[in-house]
Order: structure tokens, then C-alpha cells, then sequence
């Protein structure tokens, strides 16, 4: 009997608010793991919320020798991208490819069916799950209810069928964002057309498309077929009332999704796969490139935005004198759920586009919006130094001083304390710029009035009090008090928090923002001594399309982030003003500082796994033993 363990996707403790599918690998960072297989699929439990997706990992010996041990998670079908199935992972980080063989084979899109691939034995007397086959020569072939791959016929070739697991045809067959099969899996006909795309007016003759927020142009060739097309509008219908039909199952069940082909041509398809023993079948487990059908028609509409900035109201009065309360700040565990990739990050070194790719040709039409960007309002008062845990006057100021850039009393920016997660995680964005050149291209951190720049000690954006919050009556006056609370980074309100937003300029790639909240300091007593410490918050990491976006962004979590206390609103996360948007929590990992270790989890959870942090050091020659790559 194998060893089996279970990670549950649940949000009941802070040990669990990462994705699962990283903290599997994170709680076996020693372990070589390869995934082995997409088992089912279990309903999300709330509507609107995206299905999970039963994966197995097989953990292999250093040498890459399989072993016996399966270990099995829930995992967000948006994960499934970062986990083609026959790729070894090790401290949490991707370290290689199971090599199966390559083929390219020409389907028709039309001539198929589903069946079903068996990977495991079950205990005859329980019905569970006793082993899985430990060698791939070992899967077969076995129709029934159940139906975990999609068929298609080969006709004058080597294989007369050849089968691709649903989930992956479903994750990497449609188009290049994992929102687009979040949206399929998980909202009914009319939210889905409203997410996929915006009706515009069209050109004559045309099939003109105006894809969602959160989408990509890569995406717009399925979107415009799914908008234009019955045939696609039914698949996707089969699809959804496949699990849709599931609302009331026992949840020992599982549940096998129907996926369809969404055109009718005949086009060809790049997989790596096996033979199946004793077949003319060849299962493809992993998909390297597709050809699209066919796009004469499509036109693309482009987005234009256009900032405009809000006038500054100079008669605004001054916020009320904050009174001295316990100091207490109110920490929110609630960080909802996360948006998964959009961007071509999902795509590996390996896939490539058959024929022509996307073409994207576009529109003679244009779709434009207009995006209102706050301006604050700076105070003239000058102010000395601001204290950041203890009085003034005491030796054990924790962080140090912070220093005001504008040197005005609530300074609306300032800069960062000398030590800290805040500095941490700086100091980790400019050592990967150091180590990794030829990936990282420069790290600036960005406020609004400095807009990008470097320094040694980054400035960090000052969560200010807002008087039109204070005076909404729909507020009660305990959440007010939370709130002017919350804006202080310690108990003795002397040190205003702050935000760190940086940017890591990437070659051949979309830059990723980073933005962390400043940590409320407290004081622990432990055995009779008072130690400071640090309360933080989760941190996000994003894409976003254009400058103007990004800037409106940022404005929009300075101005709500204090009203939640530091918790990241389904709102926030929903935002149409980013592309992608993961929330990161602090991480320790042996061998890395805490900020090093924070930012290579966040930067995974984007789809960055190739950046390295630890400096090379000349070590002896040693012999490394041949891969045993027995599968």
C-alpha cells in the first residue's frame, strides 16, 4: 500500500492562504516530485467560485528514480498550468522534464469521442484508491461512464487515435490565459458572455471581437469563435452543464468534465506522449503547440484609456486628531481568492504555434474609456523626525527613524525604515537584478511623486485617514476608529504606514509589480522580556497593461486598504485594471533571507521560476550518476 497524503485547498488557517498547489511542494521542498496525473474534478463549493482539480505528484530519488509515494492535492484548475503533467519540481522550483517522445499529428476536429485512461487499481473490497500503476507502460484503455480524455481518429498515419486528458486540452487547447477556462468551468451562459467579451459595434462582413478585461489578444481567436459561432457557443454549454449537473452530488464522487473541440477543422497538433501498450493509441500527455482554425474574419477592436486626473480640492479639511486607543490593529485573514495567469507566461520553453499563431488583425473601430486618477493633497506643516515603535527617547527603536521625503506633517510619502520585511524584500528585488541579469533588466520602486526611481532605501506611499470616510454614517464609529488605526505602523501612533511598490523590469517579458504593506510593530512579552515583532499583511503581485492602469490601481488599494484594515476585497482582486494578480504571503525557506524566500514565492506564483538568488560558488568536480528515468 502506498503512502498517501492529503492537502485539502481550504481557508480555515493562515498555514493554508497560499495557492495549494505551492504549498504541496513548499511542506516537500526536498523532495523531487513529478506530476503524475489530473484525477478529477471536485465541485467548488460556492457559486461563482472555480472548481478544484484532484492532481497526483510521484516523488522520484535524487537520481530521478521513481519511488512508490504518490501525494495527492486539490488544486484551482488555473494551477493545472503550472503543472504540465511529466515535469519534476524540486524546492518548489521546476528542475526538469520526464522525456517522452514527440509527435505532430493532423486531427479532425469533428471525428472524436471520449473515453477513459486508467492510471491506478483500486482495493476491491473499499473502492478506494490502492496504488497508482508505477510505470506508464501500465495505463490502459477502459470505456466506461467515466471519461477523463478526448479521442480523436487518425487516419493515414502511424496511430489510428489519439488521446489528450481533458484538462489538458481544456487548459492549453483553447487559449493562452488561465482565466478563460476559470470563466468556462465556472459561470453560467450570461456572465460568461459578459466576462469573455464586450459588444461592439461591428464591421460589415466581420467578426469583430472586444475581449474581456483579464483575457489576452492571444485569447481573442476562441473568444471571436465563441461570440460568432454556435458550434463553440454548444460546446462550451456541454462543458459547463457537465459539472453544472453536479449541484447536488455526494462529494465521494467525482466529477469528469466534457470537453469539447470548440471548431470544425482539421488542423494539427504538437504533443509528447507514449504509445499505449498493446494499442494503435498514442496518449498525449502534454500539448507543445496547436494550430489555429481558421482567422480570416476576425477582427481585434483596440482599447484606448485615457487618465484624466481629478482636481485636488484645496478646502478639503484637515482629518480630525486621531485619539490614542489600544493600539490594537485588526489583522483580516480574509484574502478572498486569487485570479490566475493571463499573460503567455503559462506557456513553457517547449510550446511553440503551429502555422501562423494568432494573427490579430485589427478593427477599424476603437473602444475607449476614461480613467480617473486621485491627486492628494500635500500639507505644508513642517515636522521632524517620525518615530517607528518606541518613544523617541528610547534605545531600542525598532527600524530605526523614518525620515519624511517631503518632510511635511503627514507626509504623503517617506523613507523606508533601515530594517525590516520592507527592506527585506527590497534588498531581495536588487540582488535578483544583480544575479540575474539576463532576466531581470532593473528594479525601481515607484510613489506618486517621485514616479519610478532607485535608491539605496526605497520611499514608500503613506496610508492617509480620509474625511469622507470619517463622515459616512454608514460606518460605525468602532470601524472608524479601526480605520485611523490602522494607518499607523505602531500602538504609540507616532509612525505612519506605508506601501512599497516596485517594479522589476523583465527582458522579452511584461514587467511585474510588486506591492507589500509596511508591518504594524508590537510589543511580545516571552518569559518576562519584551521583544518587538512585526504584524504583516499579504502582499500582491500584478501585471497590468499600461501605465495609466497600473497608477489607478495603486491609487485604488492607497485609498481602500485602511477601510479593510489590510485586506486585499474581492474588488481589489477583481479589478479590470491588471492583467494578473496574485496575493503572496511572508515565506521562510532554508538557505534564503525572509525576503528572498517572499519574493521567489511570489514571483513563482506569476509564473517566474527561473530566477535565482543564491550567488555561484566554485565547488570540486563530482560525478553524477545517469538518470534512472524508469517510467
Amino acid at each position: 500500500m502506498n503512502n498517501h497524503s492529503n492537502e485539502e485547498n481550504t481557508d480555515n488557517s493562515l498555514d493554508k492562504k497560499k495557492s495549494p498547489a505551492f504549498k504541496v511542494l513548499e511542506s516537500n521542498a526536498e523532495k523531487f516530485l513529478m506530476v503524475w496525473w489530473y484525477g478529477a474534478l471536485a465541485k467548488a463549493e460556492r457559486r461563482n467560485t472555480q472548481p478544484k482539480v484532484h492532481v497526483a505528484f510521484r516523488e522520484l530519488l535524487e537520481d530521478y528514480t521513481p519511488t512508490d509515494n504518490f501525494i495527492f492535492i486539490d488544486a484551482n484548475i488555473t494551477d493545472l498550468v503550472s503543472w504540465p503533467i511529466g515535469t519534476v519540481w524540486h524546492h518548489e522550483r521546476l528542475v526538469d522534464y520526464l522525456p517522452l517522445e514527440i509527435r505532430e499529428f493532423d486531427i479532425d476536429h469533428t471525428d472524436f469521442k471520449h473515453t477513459y485512461v486508467q492510471t491506478y487499481k483500486r482495493d476491491e473490497k473499499t473502492g478506494e484508491i490502492d496504488h497508482f500503476l508505477s510505470n506508464i507502460n501500465e495505463f490502459y484503455i477502459k470505456p466506461s461512464k467515466r471519461e477523463n480524455c478526448i479521442s480523436f481518429s487518425l487516419t493515414d498515419q502511424e496511430y489510428k487515435e489519439l488521446l489528450v486528458p481533458c484538462f489538458e486540452f481544456l487548459v492549453r487547447g483553447y487559449g493562452l490565459s488561465t482565466e478563460l477556462p476559470r470563466i468556462l468551468t465556472t459561470y453560467d451562459e450570461a456572465e460568461r458572455h459578459e466576462r469573455l467579451y464586450t459588444p461592439h459595434p461591428g464591421e460589415e462582413g466581420t467578426w469583430t471581437v472586444l475581449i474581456g478585461d483579464g483575457l489576452t489578444l492571444n485569447d481573442h481567436v476562441f473568444i471571436a469563435y465563441y461570440q460568432y459561432s454556435e458550434y463553440t457557443q454548444n460546446a462550451v454549454r456541454i462543458l459547463f452543464s457537465s459539472i453544472a449537473k453536479h449541484d447536488d452530488f455526494d462529494k465521494k464522487n467525482h466529477i469528469y468534465p466534457k470537453v469539447m473541440p470548440w471548431h470544425e477543422e482539421t488542423r494539427k497538433i504538437r504533443v509528447s506522449g507514449f504509445n499505449i501498450s498493446g494499442t494503435n493509441a498514442f496518449l498525449g500527455l502534454r500539448i507543445l503547440g496547436i494550430d489555429l482554425p481558421d482567422q480570416t474574419l476576425i477582427r481585434s477592436v483596440t482599447k484606448e484609456v485615457h487618465q484624466v486626473k481629478k482636481p485636488i480640492d484645496h478646502n478639503a479639511p484637515k482629518p480630525p486628531e486621531l485619539q490614542l486607543g489600544s493600539g490594537q490593529i485588526n489583522v483580516s485573514e480574509d484574502q478572498g481568492g486569487r485570479r490566475p495567469l493571463s499573460q503567455t507566461v503559462i506557456l513553457d520553453h517547449e510550446f511553440e504555434w503551429l502555422g501562423s499563431g494568432p494573427i490579430a488583425k485589427k478593427s477599424k473601430t476603437k473602444h475607449e474609456r476614461t480613467i480617473t486618477r486621485s491627486q492628494r493633497k500635500k500639507n505644508i506643516k513642517e515636522t521632524n523626525t517620525v518615530g517607528t515603535g518606541e518613544p523617541d527617547s528610547s534605545k531600542d527603536v525598532l527600524n530605526a527613524t523614518i525620515n519624511p521625503t517631503t518632510n511635511k506633517d503627514n507626509a504623503t510619502e517617506f523613507e523606508a525604515p533601515e530594517q525590516g520585511r520592507i527592506m527585506d524584500l527590497w534588498n531581495a528585488c536588487v540582488k535578483a537584478r544583480l544575479l540575474n541579469p539576463s532576466i531581470v533588466n532593473a528594479v525601481h520602486y515607484y510613489t506618486f511623486e517621485e514616479d519610478f526611481n532607485y535608491n539605496d532605501k526605497p520611499t514608500l506611499m503613506a496610508f492617509s485617514v480620509n474625511s469622507e470616510t470619517l463622515e459616512n454614517e454608514d460606518i460605525s464609529d468602532g470601524e472608524k476608529q479601526a480605520y485611523k488605526n490602522w494607518c499607523y505602523a505602531n500602538s504609540n501612533k507616532t509612525a505612519t504606514r506605508g506601501a512599497l511598490v516596485i517594479r522589476l523590469s523583465l527582458k522579452n517579458c511584461p514587467p511585474v509589480y510588486i506591492f507589500d504593506i509596511q508591518p504594524a510593530i508590537y510589543i511580545s512579552n516571552v518569559e518576562g522580556k519584551s521583544i518587538h515583532k512585526e504584524r504583516g499583511h499579504s502582499g500582491l503581485v500584478f501585471r497590468s497593461k499600461t501605465l495609466e492602469q497600473f497608477e489607478q490601481y495603486i491609487s485604488d488599494l492607497m485609498k481602500s486598504l485602511p477601510l479593510s484594515e489590510g485586506s486585499y476585497s474581492k474588488t481589489l482582486q477583481g479589478s479590470n485594471l491588471v492583467t494578473q494578480l496574485f496575493v503572496f504571503r511572508r515565506s521562510k525557506s532554508a538557505g534564503f533571507s525572509d525576503g528572498e524566500s517572499t519574493l521567489l514565492n511570489a514571483l513563482r506564483k506569476i509564473g517566474i521560476t527561473n530566477i535565482q538568488l543564491k550567488e555561484k560558488t566554485e565547488e570540486k568536480p563530482t560525478v553524477i550518476p545517469p538518470k534512472n528515468k524508469r517510467m
